[in-house]
């Protein structure tokens, strides 16, 4: 028999209280199952993050960009048959909660497509406003809206997440962004690739999701547009604590 909750939407988080706030009004108008939860793995933010209609887990490390750790975190205290696996930058739609609650394989991916969520945690991808929140319109050409597949964002069977031991915490404490090849989020995935492969698994695709353009997908290369989000640095040798 499974559990409960089906679902277990896992979000590591640090910083970032104006998109929590926003992402809260927009998971509210989707009116979420009874089936679902969201679980947010509070790691150090100062102030501590707080919001209605969440669980809320912290981590204790004292590196200020450990989302492995934070994920990990969020997995424990999961109870849902799935996990889906994101950043708060990542929008969600029903139509994705409902086809992972639907799901009976090991592993969904999803294609990402820009968009935002206003002040009153509504959703659009208008260009204009998109624009203002410095997504890059030489984009529009070559790929439109369209951004890509990321690795980082997943659901996946719990029992799986678990047997392949979750995030590797060796990998998860530089406190600092390490790049796609060096993230906690490549050892996990390299992991999942020669255990699927093995196997004959593949992961599918799933309906869309949608993101902010930030970093490298700003037309400057902001992370932090409209002060929605951490403003760590990028740098690989620069070792950020917090307080």
């Amino acid at each position: 028999m499974g559990s409960e909750v089906k679902l277990s939407i896992c979000i590591p988080v640090y910083q970032s209280h104006e998109a929590l706030r926003r992402q809260v009004l927009h998971w509210q108008r989707l009116d979420l199952p009874d089936d679902v939860e969201i679980i947010i793995a509070d790691d150090g933010s100062d102030p501590p993050l707080e919001a209605d209609g969440v669980q809320i887990v912290r981590t204790d490390s004292e590196l200020a960009w450990t989302d492995g750790l934070a994920r990990n975190a969020a997995a424990v205290q999961a109870r849902g048959d799935y996990l889906l696996m994101l950043d708060i930058d990542y929008i969600i739609s029903r139509e994705v909660v409902d086809a992972v609650r639907q799901f009976e394989g090991d592993r969904m991916g999803f294609p990402r497509y820009f968009g935002v969520l206003l002040e009153d945690g509504t959703f659009t991808q208008d260009l204009d406003t998109l624009i203002d929140y410095g997504f890059n319109v030489k984009r529009l050409n070559r790929r439109g809206l369209y951004a890509s597949v990321n690795s980082n964002t997943f659901a996946i069977k719990r029992g799986t997440f678990e047997h392949l031991g979750g995030y590797d915490p060796k990998h998860c404490t530089k406190g600092y962004h390490a790049g796609p090849r060096q993230s906690s989020s490549c050892y996990f995935n390299g992991r999942w690739n020669r255990w699927a492969k093995r196997r004959g698994i593949r992961q599918v695709l799933g309906p869309d999701v949608y993101m902010f353009p930030i970093g490298r997908y700003h037309k400057d290369g902001d992370t932090n547009p409209m002060g929605l989000f951490h403003d760590l640095s990028y740098e690989r040798k620069r070792m950020w604590k917090h307080g």
